[in-house]
């Protein structure tokens, strides 16, 4: 057996175990879903939820070099928000509803400026079929000369959340820019991408030309 050979059967063999772990949990568990976004809406609309968000402020502020305290990025937070969309990237509308606006006379948009997805794309599928479409979707919503900041992780393909394991799609980064081409984004330094990554992990801005 040569190396190669010994390599995709290790390769296999990984996916195998992956598969097993994975066999008795259903990827899209709504009732999941729907309590974290019944506590996320919580959160924002009237100080409730069960979630921690202090450890999470004090992450990024560590991050950062931040003097900021927890509490006090979260009121900077709640004040620079002025909407919370309901969005599915496998569904049309990509939009689904507007869940909370800071007032009646804030209007959304249909196509935005900016639009960012860490940690999203990817292990929203299973299929490489999946993440095209999570793609487009996504860069729908951006408008002419606007950006796509993306985060992710190469290769994986189970991730954790809430004690549980989930399949997702295995990236590649051909996979990436192969997407971004067909939907109109850059691809390359002079239209206006850059691709940082680190252990797999990557961070990337892509401009809708």
């Amino acid at each position: 057996m040569t190396g190669t050979e010994k390599e995709e059967r290790k390769e296999e063999e990984e996916e195998k175990t992956k598969d097993e772990e994975c066999a008795a949990i259903d990827h899209r568990d709504k009732s999941e879903i729907t309590r974290i976004t019944t506590d996320y809406k919580d959160y924002k609309l009237d100080y409730r939820s069960s979630f921690d968000w202090d450890n999470v402020c004090k992450w990024i502020a560590n991050i950062e070099a931040s003097m900021e305290t927890g509490t006090q990025m979260q009121e900077k937070t709640r004040k620079l928000m002025r909407a919370v969309l309901d969005v599915n990237v496998h569904e049309s509308p990509v939009v689904q509803s507007v869940v909370w606006k800071e007032n009646e006379s804030v209007e959304v948009p249909e196509k935005f400026q900016v639009v960012s997805t860490v940690f999203c794309l990817e292990y929203s599928c299973e299929t490489l079929e999946g993440y095209f479409r999570a793609v487009r979707n996504a860069c729908s919503l951006i408008e002419d000369g606007g950006f796509l900041i993306q985060g992710g992780v190469l290769d994986a393909t189970t991730y954790n959340f809430g004690g549980k394991t989930f399949r997702c799609h295995r990236l590649k980064q051909t996979h990436i820019l192969e997407s971004l081409k067909a939907n109109g984004m850059a691809t390359t330094a002079e239209q206006g991408y850059k691709f940082i990554t680190h252990d797999d992990i990557f961070l990337l801005v892509s401009k809708k030309i």
